[in-house]
C-alpha cells in the first residue's frame, strides 16, 4: 500500500521537489515504511510505503522509465501477477524479486493505456511523460484505492488523500457545500460518476472509479474507461451457471490470500458475508491455514424488528461458522465505544465525514478485536448485492424489451404469490422505464410512501438552506433499461477508498472485498435474469449456486440484517459528549450556517427513553442527527486547520530526504 504525491508547474517554475516532500509527509500515517521520490526542475513525484505484501520489499518507486522519459507512481495490488508476467513474457525468477508496482510499470511501458484493460486487482496510480509533458493517472474499475488531484492554469498536482494536496499553500482549505448538503439530506443527487468527482473540499476534484485522466499543459481529460458491456451467458443448465459462479468468487478469494496465514472476515447473517467466509474457510483448509470470522451482535434484545429486517445475526452467522471446522467465530459488541467518542480520529484517518456513524461503531470494534490479533486481511461483502447476490427484480425492463413476453409474465407470477409482490409494485418495476417523468416520480413516492424532498424537510440543515433546497427540483427513479448501467451506478453510490486508508492507517488491516472483484463483477453481469429470479425467487443465483457452501437457514432467509441496532445504548451513556458537541458546532461560524443547531439542541435535550426501534426514531436521531453532528465536526475542523494554515510557513528543513531516497 502506498500514499502518493506528485506536482507539475504548469508555468515552468522550479521547487517542485520540496513540494512533494511535503505532500509526502502530510500522508506518512498512510505509509510509514518507506518514503522515496524523483524530480525534475518544475515537476516531482513520489510515494510512501507500507509494506503489506512480499513483494513489497523490491519495491523501489518511483519507476523510472522509457530511459528515463518517464516515471510511474502506483498504489497498487495486482491479482493477476502469473497473467502479466506471461503476457510480458518475464522470467519467474526475474518477476518474482519485482514488487506490483514494478509489474505495472512494465504493463504501462508495453501497453500503455490499453494496459487497463489487462490490470486486475486494486489501483491507483500516475505516470509522468517529461518529453510530453503529459500525465496520466488512474483508477481500478471499483475505486479500492483514492486518487485525488488539484488545478491550476499554473499547477497540477495529486495525491493519494486530501492532506497531501492541502499541505500547498494554494489550495483552498474549505469544504464542498454541495456534496455536504446532500450528505445531510442523506439523498444522493445526479450520476454517481459526477458525484464522485468532487471531494468533501472545494477545488480538490476525486478520479471517479473506472476513470482516467490525461493531463497537459491546456487542458485535462477525464474519461471513463470501464465500460462493461458483456454478451449474455448461454448454458444448458442451471448448474452450469452455479459452477461458474463458484470458480469465480474461489478465484477472486483465493488472490486476496496472497502474503497472508489466518485471515480475518466479516461474516453477518446475510448472503454475501456467508458466501465469502465459507469459500475462504474452504480454500483455507486446502492451505492448512484458518479464518477468524466477526460477527457484529447487539448488546441488548431488540424489542421489535423492521419490516424484512433482522438485528440479532448470530443464529445465521454462527450456523455457516459451523459448518467449517477451520473457522474460529467471534461475536463483538459496541459496547464503551458510542458512535460519536472518535470524531477528531474520524477526521484525521478519513478525511470525510463518516455515513452511518452507528455503524462505524461495531466496525472499528471488528477492527480492534482484528489488529489485537496482528491479522492483516479482513474480508468483506459489501459489494455483493449487485454482484453474486442481486436480486434480478431490477432486469424486469429488460425481460419485457428482449425476453420471451411468456416468460416474463411466468416470472411476475412467481414473485407475486412466492414473494408476496404486489402487482401494482410489479408492474411500476417493469414498465418504469417508459413512463412520463411526473408519472413516474409519482409511482416512486407512491411505493415508498415518502416523496424525496421528505428527505430534505426532515434533514437538520439550517432552514434557510432547507428551503433553498426544497425548490431544486428531484429527478426521481431512473430511466435505466440496462441493469448493468444500474448495478455500476450502485456499486459507485459511495466511493469508500479513502475509508479504507484510514483503517490501514489506523490498524495496518487491509480491507478486501472479493464481491467488488472486477472478473467477477463482468460475470455476474452477464449472467440472464432468469437466474437470478428463478422461481419466483429474488438473488436465486446465488441461493442456488452456494448450496454446497451455506447452511439452509441462510440460503432461504429472506430478510436483511440490520446492523447497530443497538446504538442508542453506548450514545445514551456519552449523552453530556453529544450535548458539548453540538455547542461546539453552534460557536463554529460554519457549522451553525450549515446545521439547524436548534432543532439539534432540542433533539439532544428531549433525548427518547424508549422506542429506538421506531423507523422513524431511528432515520430522525440515528441517521439524520448522527449525519449532522458528523457534517458538522467536519466543517469545524476545516475551519479549524485553515486557520492554523494562516499562522504556519513550512520550513523545508523540517522534512528533506537523503540523496539515498530522492
Amino acid at each position: 500500500m502506498s500514499a502518493l504525491a506528485g506536482v507539475w508547474h504548469r508555468d515552468g517554475s522550479p521547487g517542485a521537489c520540496g513540494r512533494v516532500q511535503f505532500m509526502l509527509k502530510a500522508q506518512r500515517i498512510y505509509g510509514p515504511d518507506d518514503v522515496r521520490l524523483w524530480s525534475g526542475d518544475d515537476s516531482a513525484l513520489g510515494r510512501n510505503l507500507m509494506r503489506t505484501l512480499p513483494e513489497d520489499v523490491f519495491d523501489t518507486q518511483p519507476v523510472p522509465l522509457a530511459n528515463g522519459r518517464m516515471h510511474l507512481v502506483a498504489d497498487v495490488r495486482l491479482d493477476n501477477r502469473d497473467e502479466l508476467r506471461d503476457a510480458l513474457e518475464i522470467g519467474y525468477p526475474e518477476a518474482a524479486a519485482m514488487s506490483d508496482a514494478a509489474l505495472l510499470a512494465r504493463a504501462w511501458d508495453r501497453w500503455q493505456e490499453d494496459c487497463l484493460d489487462r490490470l486486475f486487482g486494486d489501483f491507483a496510480f500516475a505516470v509522468w511523460n517529461a518529453s510530453e509533458e503529459t500525465w496520466f493517472l488512474a483508477r481500478d474499475a471499483m475505486g479500492a484505492r483514492p486518487l485525488f488531484y488539484f488545478a491550476t492554469e499554473a499547477c497540477f498536482a495529486f495525491a493519494s488523500m486530501p492532506s497531501g494536496l492541502l499541505a500547498l499553500s494554494e489550495v483552498p482549505c474549505q469544504p464542498n457545500w454541495e456534496l455536504l448538503y446532500q450528505f445531510i439530506e442523506f439523498m444522493p443527487r445526479g450520476e454517481p460518476a459526477e458525484r464522485n468527482a468532487m471531494s468533501c473540499y472545494r477545488d480538490i476534484h476525486s478520479l471517479p472509479a473506472g476513470f482516467c485522466a490525461r493531463v497537459s499543459r491546456r487542458e485535462i481529460n477525464v474519461r471513463r474507461y470501464w465500460k462493461p458491456s458483456p454478451s449474455p451467458l448461454f448454458f444448458r443448465g442451471p448448474e452450469n451457471y452455479y459452477e461458474a459462479l463458484r470458480e469465480h468468487l474461489d478465484s477472486a478469494v483465493l488472490s486476496r490470500l496472497r502474503g497472508v496465514s489466518t485471515v480475518a472476515s466479516q461474516l453477518s447473517g446475510g448472503l454475501d458475508s456467508s458466501s465469502v467466509t465459507a469459500t475462504a474457510a474452504r480454500l483455507q483448509r486446502e492451505r492448512g491455514q484458518n479464518v477468524v470470522a466477526y460477527t457484529s451482535v447487539p448488546q441488548i434484545p431488540v424489542a421489535m424488528e423492521q419490516h424484512a429486517r433482522f438485528a440479532d445475526e448470530t443464529k445465521h452467522a454462527s450456523a455457516t461458522a459451523a459448518l467449517y471446522p477451520n473457522v474460529e467465530h467471534v461475536l463483538v459488541t459496541t459496547k464503551g465505544r458510542s458512535p460519536i467518542c472518535n470524531l477528531d480520529r474520524n477526521f484525521d484517518l478519513y478525511q470525510q465525514p463518516v455515513m452511518a456513524l452507528s455503524n462505524l461503531a461495531w466496525l472499528e470494534a471488528i477492527n480492534d478485536e482484528v489488529a489485537g490479533r496482528e491479522l492483516q486481511v479482513l474480508l468483506t461483502g459489501a459489494a455483493g448485492n449487485r454482484t453474486i447476490s442481486y436480486t434480478g427484480v431490477e432486469m424486469l425492463p429488460e425481460m419485457l424489451r428482449f425476453g420471451p413476453r411468456g416468460e416474463l409474465l411466468r416470472t411476475l407470477g412467481q414473485l407475486h404469490r412466492q414473494r408476496g409482490m404486489s402487482w401494482k409494485s410489479l408492474i411500476f418495476r417493469t414498465l418504469s422505464p417508459w413512463m412520463p417523468q411526473p408519472v413516474r416520480l409519482a409511482a416512486f413516492t407512491a411505493q415508498r410512501r415518502t416523496a424525496p424532498q421528505d428527505a430534505v424537510r426532515d434533514s437538520l440543515l439550517n432552514p434557510r438552506l432547507r428551503e433553498e433546497r426544497l425548490r431544486i427540483p428531484h429527478p426521481g427513479a431512473g430511466d435505466q433499461i440496462s441493469s448493468i448501467c444500474t448495478r455500476i451506478g450502485a456499486l459507485h453510490e459511495v466511493d469508500s477508498a479513502s475509508l479504507r486508508k484510514g483503517v490501514l492507517a489506523q490498524w495496518r488491516i487491509r480491507e478486501l472485498d472479493p464481491t467488488s472483484d472486477r472478473r467477477l463483477a463482468e460475470f455476474c453481469f452477464s449472467v440472464p435474469a432468469q437466474e437470478y429470479l428463478r422461481d419466483g425467487t429474488p438473488s436465486s443465483f446465488v441461493r442456488n449456486g452456494m448450496s454446497d457452501r451455506l447452511p439452509e437457514m441462510v440460503r432461504h432467509e429472506y430478510r436483511k440484517g440490520l446492523q447497530g441496532t443497538d446504538w442508542h445504548v453506548e450514545m445514551t451513556r456519552d449523552h453530556a459528549a453529544l450535548i458539548h458537541e453540538i455547542a461546539a458546532l453552534e460557536a463554529s461560524p460554519a457549522a451553525s450556517a450549515l446545521l439547524d443547531i436548534a432543532q439539534m439542541k432540542k433533539m439532544a435535550e428531549e433525548w427518547p427513553t424508549s422506542g429506538w426501534e421506531h423507523p422513524f426514531v431511528r432515520r430522525m436521531y440515528g441517521i439524520g442527527l448522527l449525519n449532522a453532528v458528523s457534517a458538522g465536526h467536519f466543517v469545524r475542523r476545516v475551519e479549524a486547520l485553515e486557520r492554523d494554515r494562516q499562522y504556519h510557513k513550512p520550513d523545508l528543513a523540517e522534512y528533506s530526504l537523503s540523496p539515498a531516497d530522492s
